[in-house]
Parts: C-alpha cells; sequence; structure tokens
C-alpha cells in the first residue's frame, strides 16, 4: 500500500533491467547511490507521503506543546511570586489579616458542639519524627562546615529540645510555650544567618503573627462559641505553613539561609506546629468547616507549588516549593473529617520531617563547598552518598514505595478520591508536576559530567564527604526504607502496639 501510494505521488522511472526483471524493485523511486533502498530511504518515503497525516497524530509533538505550555505557565506564575517576594514582609502582614477576616466573617464555621477529643495529645509516631529529624540536623551541624563565628549546632539542640518536650507534655499552656519558644529562637538563627534586613524581618513578622494567633485563640476559647477561636488558629496555621495564600514568604528565605537552618524550620518547627494544629482541632471542630472551601484551598496550595517547582533550577528553593506542596497533602487529611485522611496525614508528616531533614542534610555538604552556586552539574562524581540519600529523600517525598512515604500518600489520594474525583484529579497532577521536577532536578544538578568552569587553571579536585553526614544520610535511608518496608516495627519501637 505504502508502495502504491508513493508511486502515485511520484511517477515511476523505469530502466530496461527493471523492464526485463533484473535489477532492484523500489516501488518507483529513484535509488541512492548505494544502489539499494536503505531504511532511511524507506523512511523518507514513508514521512513525503504521509506527512499529514504524522503532523495530525504525532504524540510527541503534542506532549511538547503540553510542556513548553506548562513552563511557559510556570514562568508567568514565577514572575507573579517573585514580585511577591521582594514585598514579602507588606504582604504577609496584608494577608495574613485578609485570611482572618475571610475565615471569621465571610465564610464562618459551623458549630459542631463538643470538642472531638476530651484530652488530645501528639500522636507519639510525629513525636519520634520531630526527634529523629532534630538529631540528624544537629549530627550534621557538627560538620556542616558553615561559616559563622557562633555555631549552628546548639540552636538545632535547643530547637528540637523544646519542640520534642512541648509535644510531649499533655498541659495545653506548656505545650504552646515551649513550641513557641521553640520558633522564636529560630528567629535568632534567621537573623544571624541571612543576609538581607527584608528577610530576617519577614520571618520575624511570621513567627510572631502565626504566634499571636494561636495564643489568642487560646485565650478566646469557647465551647459555646468558637467563631474567634477558630479564625485565629486557621490564619496561625496558614501563615506558619506557608499555605496559599501565602507560600511566597518561605519561598523568599530560600536563597538567604543555609540549607541545615531551612531544614530546621522546616523538618522540625513546622512539623512540630502541625502536631500542634491537630490536638487544636480537636478541641475547636468548626475549625474544620466549611470542608469545601477549606479543601480546595488545600488543593490550591500543592498545585500552585507544584506547577512552580517545573522550571525551577536551584536546589534549595526546589526543596521548598516541595515542602509547600506537601503542606497541601498535609491540610487536605486534616480537613477531610475522616479517620483515613488524619491517619494519612500523620503519617504523611512523618515522612515529611524525616525526608526533608534528609534532603537538606544531602545539600549541605555541596553547599559549604561552594557546589551550589552556578550552573553547576555533575554533583555526584563529588557527592556520592548525598546523592544517594536525595534520590531517597524524593521517592519518601513523593510517596513512592517502598519508603514510608507511600503509606501516607496512598491514604491521602484515596480520601481524596472519596472526596470527589476533581479533587483527586489536582492532587494527583500535582504529585505528577512534582515528580517531573525532582526528576529534572537530580538528572541537570546530580547526574551528568561535572562542570568546570576552567578546566586548565581550575584542576578537579576529590571531595570527600564528612563520614558523619555519611553515616547520618544512610541512617535516614534506612529508617525512611524500614519505616515503608515494616511500618508495625516502627510503631513498637516507639512503644505502641502494631
Amino acid at each position: 500500500m505504502i508502495y502504491a501510494i508513493a508511486r502515485v505521488a511520484r511517477p515511476a522511472t523505469t530502466d530496461g533491467a527493471a523492464l526485463a526483471g533484473g535489477g532492484i524493485f523500489t516501488g518507483g523511486e529513484p535509488l541512492s547511490e548505494q544502489g539499494r533502498l536503505t531504511a532511511s530511504d524507506f523512511s523518507s518515503i514513508f514521512l513525503q507521503n504521509w506527512h499529514e497525516f504524522f503532523r495530525w497524530s504525532n504524540v510527541d509533538a503534542v506532549y511538547l506543546s503540553v510542556w513548553r505550555g506548562l513552563q511557559s505557565v510556570s514562568r508567568g506564575l514565577g514572575v507573579i511570586v517573585g514580585w511577591m517576594e521582594r514585598h514579602a514582609l507588606a504582604l504577609v502582614v496584608v494577608l495574613a489579616a485578609a485570611v482572618f477576616a475571610l475565615v471569621r466573617w465571610v465564610v464562618p464555621g459551623v458549630q459542631t458542639g463538643l470538642p472531638l477529643s476530651a484530652e488530645p495529645h501528639a500522636p507519639v509516631l510525629l513525636i519520634g519524627a520531630v526527634a529523629g529529624a532534630a538529631i540528624a540536623l544537629l549530627l550534621a551541624s557538627f560538620v556542616s562546615g558553615a561559616k559563622g563565628k557562633i555555631p549552628l549546632w546548639p540552636c538545632v539542640l535547643i530547637v528540637g529540645a523544646l519542640c520534642v518536650a512541648g509535644l510531649m507534655v499533655a498541659n495545653p499552656w506548656l505545650r504552646l510555650g515551649l513550641l513557641e519558644a521553640a520558633a522564636l529562637l529560630t528567629i535568632v538563627r534567621v537573623w544571624i544567618a541571612a543576609r538581607s534586613k527584608a528577610a530576617k524581618l519577614t520571618y520575624l513578622a511570621v513567627v510572631l503573627i502565626s504566634a499571636g494567633s494561636l495564643v489568642a485563640s487560646e485565650l478566646l476559647y469557647s465551647a459555646q462559641d468558637q467563631a474567634w477561636s477558630r479564625a485565629l488558629l486557621l490564619t496561625s496555621i496558614f501563615v506558619k505553613l506557608a499555605a496559599v495564600p501565602l507560600f511566597f514568604w518561605l519561598l523568599s528565605l530560600a536563597d538567604e539561609l543555609p540549607a541545615l537552618v531551612l531544614g530546621l524550620i522546616i523538618a522540625v518547627v513546622d512539623m512540630a506546629a502541625f502536631a500542634e494544629f491537630t490536638i487544636s482541632v480537636q478541641l475547636i471542630p468548626s475549625a474544620l468547616t466549611p470542608q469545601p472551601i477549606l479543601l480546595y484551598a488545600a488543593a490550591a496550595t500543592s498545585f500552585l507549588a507544584a506547577l512552580l517547582m517545573l522550571t525551577q533550577r536551584s536546589l534549595k528553593r526546589l526543596l521548598v516549593l516541595s515542602t509547600v506542596e506537601d503542606v497541601g497533602f498535609l491540610l487536605l487529611g486534616v480537613f477531610s473529617l475522616n479517620v483515613l485522611g488524619f491517619n494519612g496525614a500523620l503519617a504523611a508528616a512523618f515522612t515529611h520531617a524525616l525526608a526533608k531533614a534528609l534532603l537538606f542534610i544531602c545539600l549541605s555538604g555541596p553547599e559549604a563547598d561552594g557546589a551550589l552556586d552556578g550552573e553547576q552539574t555533575g554533583l555526584a562524581t563529588r557527592y556520592p552518598v548525598a546523592t544517594f540519600g536525595f534520590l531517597f529523600g524524593m521517592l519518601a517525598m513523593l510517596g513512592i514505595p517502598p519508603t514510608m512515604g507511600f503509606i501516607g500518600r496512598w491514604r491521602l489520594y484515596e480520601t481524596a478520591v472519596q472526596i470527589g474525583w476533581p479533587l483527586a484529579a489536582v492532587f494527583i497532577l500535582s504529585s505528577i508536576f512534582a515528580l517531573i521536577a525532582y526528576v529534572l532536578a537530580l538528572t541537570r544538578v546530580w547526574w551528568g559530567p561535572e562542570y568546570v568552569p576552567n578546566p586548565p587553571s581550575s584542576p578537579p579536585h576529590q571531595t570527600r564527604e564528612p563520614f558523619l553526614l555519611q553515616a547520618v544520610i544512610v541512617a535516614l535511608v534506612v529508617l525512611i526504607v524500614a519505616a515503608g518496608v515494616w511500618p508495625d516495627a516502627l510503631q513498637m519501637l516507639l512503644g505502641g502496639r502494631p
């Protein structure tokens, strides 16, 4: 059929040998210099005569068009977010006030009566994860090589101890005091490490607004009228976890702070704040209403962060956006109002604490050597253990088995499907975008040939990763994988029943 179409399209040229039955049959096409119809000749014939068909059925072209469109949207969104980062201090104050007014008067909650639990407490699993992340960051801070007169490890030690102690105590005011003291202490470290005054003031505003809102929520709590307490609690958690529309403040700190400081804030302080939120909503169940608006706010948080990840080149900014993307999943589990979603959120928070600590620890070595500056590639040749840890950290954050992340993510996917397919589709797309962004980062920065800007004047040097840093990375990977393969063992290790 192909030869027939080709003959109609181009009149055949024959010679005596072909008419006599000798020579080579080509379907009427002229032979190349090789004297035979090669595969490339055949492909050219096929492509020439089926050009219109391939133009309309070229799936690769469709995929590339979609990809270019996504990148364009991501870059456009990045321009807007970049402007928000430059005005982060003012926007944090304005948008926090807007969120409070919205949840207090525009979309008030539904009074549901008695608290969901008389004596809520922090989950043991999450306490263990926060403690594990703090210990890992503490050990990494001993050998991080971070510059500065004041070492990082005392701050990590005190902040981690305050967060773990706060989650373990039963008294609500003591718990609140310890957790907010830990958050306030990180202000000191941010003030030391951040380069710009704007970043310092932005983080100060975030901590003061979130802490003040949470304290006011406790002071104004009333079982009969939860309106004020609910509005303040939601404002506090949206600000603290950098949920939509306040996700830009955390991104503005990515280039200002060392990787280990970001890890301390995200893996320890923020996950302790999330644990406190899961306790507070049991006392103020109206904070989980109106459910549809809160659920789609969580979905928007994940989707916008994942979309921004697609055009992100900086590894620290990528991890910050990945944090915000995962926060949307955590809020989905809490706002879902069902046991499956709540348990999925706790498992995901456990993964978040350990995996984010792992990922930022993996960046600390290259960052100390200046290897994250500029268009660096081939980091795996100099930091093989960090590359190994980054790979498993990203798999855990994406919820890919056999890591612990799978246990939380599949429960949250199931929860979203039970609520409705439109919501599930948003979260699934968010995960797909995050997967693409992580794979691009892995192949562009970690894998491939090493980037050497001036080969003659800058001979390559071998970088040896500190043994303690390697041990911490391997230990976290083993814990994340072991928890995914045998989750019951983790429960027994933390003192609970499988």
